[in-house]
């Protein structure tokens, strides 16, 4: 796609999304927005299963409430980490989650590890 028709493409997908009829006030459950977020981008001609694939975007199917946790570690944690997940035969993910469960458990108020 060239410059000019990717720009004239943004222009009216730009247009398109003026022209909705969006109620900022409206609120969504989880699996409304994603169905939405999907229809939005099939309707922008996009591919939508290779551009979930390609972002690393899990489906949503309401059967998996899991969050995303970011987090800086040094280089020996993170080496240690993937050591012991491999020889536990899981994920690095599995072995983080279970790691932060037992402390929350172990640390903190019974109200916030629940």
């Amino acid at each position: 796609m060239s410059e000019t028709s990717e720009r004239q493409r943004e222009a009216e997908l730009h247009a398109w999304a003026l022209a909705g009829d969006f109620n900022p006030a409206l609120r969504l459950s989880a699996e409304q927005a994603a169905a939405s977020n999907r229809a939005i981008l099939a309707a922008a001609g996009l591919d939508v299963d290779a551009f979930e694939r390609k972002m690393s975007i899990p489906a949503w199917d309401g059967a998996n409430d899991d969050m995303t946790i970011s987090f800086s570690a040094s280089r020996d944690s993170c080496e240690s980490a993937k050591k012991l997940a491999m020889l536990q035969g899981r994920d690095r993910s599995d072995l983080l989650r279970d790691a932060l469960s037992e402390y929350l458990v172990a640390h903190a108020p019974r109200q916030v590890a629940a």
